[in-house]
């Protein structure tokens, strides 16, 4: 194989195959201090194996080689666990400690609700924070504000953004501040492991002031309307939920403000982002490394020494 068909397959690695793998796999400046046989042996027997075999069957590899599931208990989630659930489809489950945090807030919730005025639980948003919202009419509240911000346009969403997002939401509101009840954890939980993704349209963000078209889909697809990936498949959220034998999502005073309410999808950008960052800047090494190689340069300038 020639150096230029190597450096080709370099640079195709990070952005191609299963949601941009990182497949930079040697650690590349410490093997300047072999012989340049050995360097380019190394290199040789590192990529070609990728070069005589499709990347998703590499990616296949990968996600065998991942820990089976994430446990979330809303304070130590990683950057790599976001990507590994997102892209791999590796298992979440919130743990139990979190659960019970989860159920002790939302306990106090309803009993504040008693006899206290919670802005957007039981009164009005936006203009209409003096207008009471009575008991009866609490829920209702809460999905007319989820359909109505359910109002972003433009082209979906990849898949693994919308499902580190789902991820991130989860994480919050595994933290027990949310007044949500355990069921509604559940059911975000189901939606990562059975593979059901909301169709949710790239444009609409309030940037730092929040999320909320995109979170307000996400939402709608747990209350059974609007369109998800289920599979491989696009089906009305319904039908998935009926596949799986899953209740919709009914939300409880609170419940609509508590999932809209944040800017995960932009962090999951960001923590994707960082990922194939880091696969690129390791191809572009791998790539410098090979032209060096290639061309007989010095490595002088490599000297640990120069660089102190």
């Amino acid at each position: 194989m020639s150096i230029t068909a190597l450096i080709h397959i370099l640079f195709q690695l990070p952005i191609k195959g299963f949601c941009g793998a990182n497949l930079a796999l040697t650690q590349n400046w410490k093997l300047f201090k072999k012989p340049h046989t050995t360097l380019i042996n190394t290199k040789l027997n590192t990529y070609k194996p990728l070069a005589i075999s499709s990347l998703k069957t590499f990616a296949n590899h990968t996600r065998a080689n991942l820990k089976d599931t994430v446990f979330l208990d809303g304070n130590s989630l990683t950057v790599q666990q976001v990507y590994k659930v997102a892209c791999f489809g590796v298992k979440v489950v919130v743990e139990q400690n979190a659960l019970e945090k989860v159920e002790k807030c939302h306990d106090y919730l309803l009993k504040a609700l008693k006899n206290k005025t919670i802005y957007g639980v039981n009164t009005g948003f936006g203009s209409l924070a003096t207008t009471r919202i009575s008991d009866s009419d609490a829920s209702q509240l809460q999905e007319n504000m989820i359909r109505s911000h359910s109002a972003a346009v433009g082209s979906p969403l990849p898949k693994e953004v919308v499902r580190a997002a789902m991820l991130l939401r989860l994480n919050t509101l595994a933290k027990g501040y949310s007044g949500v009840r355990v069921a509604t954890l559940r059911l975000l939980e189901e939606f990562l492991n059975r593979e059901i993704t909301p169709v949710v349209p790239e444009t609409g963000s309030l940037g730092a002031s929040g999320d909320l078209a995109q979170l307000a889909h996400i939402a709608l697809a747990m209350m059974g309307e609007g369109y998800v990936y289920h599979k491989e498949e696009i089906v009305p959220s319904r039908v998935a939920l009926e596949r799986e034998a899953l209740n919709a999502f009914k939300p409880a005073p609170k419940e609509g403000l508590a999932l809209v309410n944040g800017t995960q999808m932009t962090v999951a950008t960001a923590c994707l982002c960082v990922i194939r960052a880091k696969a690129l800047l390791s191809a572009l090494e791998d790539v410098a490394c090979l032209t060096i190689e290639a061309l007989g340069a010095s490595t002088e300038w490599l000297n640990e020494w120069i660089h102190a």
